[in-house]
């Protein structure tokens, strides 16, 4: 049976008469689901080269609907991920340390929580519906990351309105502090929003976009994205690389605030010797496949 006709709907299969409010899922999505697979054959058939960053008709396609939004974004600034959740975890690893502090609003989605908690990250709470006390937590606080969701809270349903939304993005700019902005409910809403909070940012700004077709969509479709300055893509997008070979490594970025840094990483040299050769093996092949298409090689 072809795949297209084995996807029945996006929702479980009702379980002795239990109403399951537990999950955010849209209902009744099979028909788009068949209709949208059907139709993307012939274009995931002709765009079978090997990407890092994800097909390229694909980000053009994440690109222009980002821009819509009224968030002017390029091919070239779109990664694409298996989901949100990798999105948000490729950030953390390229941003985070243990130690560094991490405003996130309360309540939040919790697979943002387990991913900076697993990054020893110090998590700092703060109300979801009061956008003055966000940015004043900033600028007590200083942290490394803020997180939030400023489109459709995916708890509380909040939308922040385009004058709260310059107003972090600015102090996030002054302060140095990275924001990531998960939007993977902003298609939600039934009336217009302001756009992303990345466009009150400058273009370079430090202001990481996260969205998502597995909640719009369907859940079984893990297909998601970060928007990102070119300085922090390239870095998100090799880190990916390298899982993809086998190693993991820890980014020169999360060590310091300094760009000079960016493209280096750490490496333990406590590891055993044929440990190490073997993790530097693969970060070579790593980057043989990642093309260095925008920097040079990242230094040890």
């Amino acid at each position: 049976m072809p795949r297209s006709e084995r996807v029945a709907d996006s929702s479980p299969p009702p379980s002795a008469g239990i109403v399951d409010l537990s999950a955010a899922r849209p209902a009744g999505r099979g028909e788009l689901v068949r209709a949208a697979l059907s139709a993307a054959t012939d274009d995931v058939v002709a765009s079978m080269d090997y990407s890092p960053f994800g097909l390229v008709p694909l980000r053009s396609a994440i690109a222009d609907h980002l821009t819509a939004a009224g968030l002017a974004t390029r091919p070239q600034e779109v990664l694409v991920t298996s989901g949100a959740q990798q999105a948000i975890g490729l950030a953390c690893d390229l941003l985070v340390r243990a130690g560094d502090t991490v405003v996130v609003e309360a309540p939040t989605y919790p697979g943002a929580i387990d991913a900076f908690a697993r990054a020893g990250a110090r998590l700092v709470f703060v109300p979801a519906d009061d956008p003055l006390v966000i940015a004043r937590a900033l600028g007590r606080l200083r942290p490394r990351l803020l997180y939030l969701m400023p489109g459709c809270h995916a708890i509380t349903g909040r939308v922040l309105s385009a004058d709260a939304r310059a107003v972090l993005a600015r102090e996030s700019q002054r302060l140095g502090t990275v924001v990531l902005e998960d939007n993977i409910f902003s298609d939600f809403t039934l009336a217009d929003q302001p756009p992303p909070l990345a466009a009150f940012a400058p273009r370079d700004a430090a202001v990481c976009t996260v969205g998502s077709l597995s909640k719009l969509i369907w859940n079984g479709l893990r297909v998601g994205w970060i928007r990102a300055p070119a300085a922090l893509g390239d870095g998100i997008g090799f880190l990916r690389e390298a899982e993809r070979h086998g190693v993991r490594c820890a980014p020169g970025r999360a060590f310091s605030r300094q760009a000079a840094h960016a493209g280096c990483l750490r490496l333990m040299y406590v590891q055993p010797h044929d440990e190490l050769r073997k993790g530097v093996d693969r970060l070579s092949r790593a980057w043989g496949e990642y093309g260095a298409p925008r920097c040079a090689a990242p230094s040890a």
